[in-house]
């Protein structure tokens, strides 16, 4: 989790790099065949990291209490207009209670 968050997390766009085991960027990639992937011609794009993400990186830190995993799920949760969890855990906190996101995965997340 935290070479994704290193290697495939984009922090200022919230977005997340498609990559494959060897760390090489696939980001606009044009499919040359059929197949698993796609059909010809498809391009491979960067993806919005979403409340899923912030689950799982919200719970990994919870367990290693690694400050990389801490980071990115400070990044989804303020696109997702949950407010700023803060700039290290419990510190400088500014939640967003009026938000209007109704991902259960943000509650969970939370």
């Amino acid at each position: 989790m935290v070479s994704f968050y290193m290697h495939a997390y984009i922090s200022e766009t919230n977005m997340c790099k498609p990559l494959i085991s060897d760390g090489t960027d696939l980001s606009n990639f044009i499919i040359k065949r059929e197949g698993y992937y796609g059909n010809r011609g498809d391009i491979i794009r960067q993806y919005k990291a979403t409340n899923e993400l912030l689950l799982s990186y919200a719970r990994g830190f919870l367990i290693t209490e690694d400050e990389n995993l801490w980071y990115m799920a400070r990044g989804i949760a303020k696109d997702s207009s949950l407010g700023d969890m803060g700039a290290n855990p419990g510190k400088k906190v500014d939640l967003n209670f009026n938000t209007q996101c109704s991902d259960p995965y943000a509650l969970f997340s939370i």
